[in-house]
């Protein structure tokens, strides 16, 4: 996809448009053939029982905890929630969640099978005007829309005063080549054709001050490089057909032993490489409303 910048806030952008019709039609079918997830009540079940766990583990989620101190009682909306892997970790710190996303199979497992109250809407096409939330997040939803402005600041009218924007996306920095002189090829424009835009960390400056808030939170962080994923084989052992993984995950307790050894497997590999904090292939920020909007 070709990628250009731009020349005012040096957040990268897909230059080759597509229409609203088009996401939409692509995300209808997101969960179900693009990023497959079994949306069951096993599925759901793992998710809240091991909420606990994963907001412990999850480095973006102890960044938040460390600036609300407490969960109790706090207002979230989940912008772009997905099948609810945050918003699930947030319910059991004690918030109140709410979802947003455009995919209806999402919203159905949240509500369904999650208990979680959500809408199948676009932020800035929510109807919702009497809510006003402490914090709203934005968990690698912002490289999505097609008018990215539009939604963050359809995000901060929702918000109080001194209410918190939290924003994790793929850092389109890695990819400036001002300032990583070998970035030409980076892997963030390569993966995942979907996004139309990369934030830069001079973007969160304009959308600062653009958004009438303060930087109350960045950093830049990621995973090991990744120069030699384009190298390595998967066994042909695991290689099976999706229909047939899909069957045998589905025999009773083998889903809880395939996590339980993913698990395991994330443990050794944390062990082996360096921390998460050590790359740069993801952009964190959080913005505070400081009621100047």
């Amino acid at each position: 996809m070709p990628v250009t910048q731009c020349h005012r806030c040096r957040c990268f952008y897909v230059s080759l448009r597509v229409v609203d019709e088009a996401l939409q039609k692509f995300y209808d079918r997101y969960w179900s053939e693009t990023r497959p997830r079994p949306l069951t009540d096993e599925m759901a079940r793992y998710l809240v029982s091991s909420a606990e766990k994963r907001a412990s583990a999850d480095h973006c989620m102890r960044r938040l905890t460390a600036l609300v101190g407490t969960w109790k009682g706090t207002k979230v909306l989940d912008v772009g929630c997905g099948f609810g892997e945050k918003a699930t970790m947030m319910k059991d710190l004690g918030a109140s969640v709410v979802g947003l996303d455009i995919s209806a199979d999402a919203v159905k497992f949240m509500t369904e099978k999650l208990g979680i109250e959500s809408y199948t809407a676009p932020i800035e096409a929510w109807p919702d005007n009497s809510s006003f939330f402490d914090i709203v997040t934005m968990f690698e939803f912002i490289e999505h829309p097609l008018d990215p402005l539009r939604s963050l600041e359809a995000a901060v009218n929702k918000m109080r005063t001194g209410g918190l924007l939290a924003i994790v996306t793929p850092n389109g920095t890695a990819g400036d080549k001002e300032t990583f002189p070998v970035s030409k090829d980076w892997i963030g424009f390569l993966m995942d054709l979907e996004h139309m835009q990369y934030l830069h960390v001079d973007t969160v400056d304009y959308l600062a001050h653009r958004l009438h808030c303060r930087v109350l939170h960045f950093e830049q962080f990621g995973f090991r490089p990744l120069d030699d994923i384009s190298q390595r084989k998967r066994e042909a052992a695991f290689v099976r057909p999706r229909a047939l993984r899909q069957f045998i995950k589905d025999i009773p307790g083998v889903r809880k032993a395939v996590y339980a050894l993913r698990d395991l497997q994330m443990k050794r590999w944390a062990a082996a490489n360096p921390p998460l904090d050590a790359g740069i292939y993801h952009l964190f920020t959080i913005l505070q409303k400081t009621g100047m909007r």
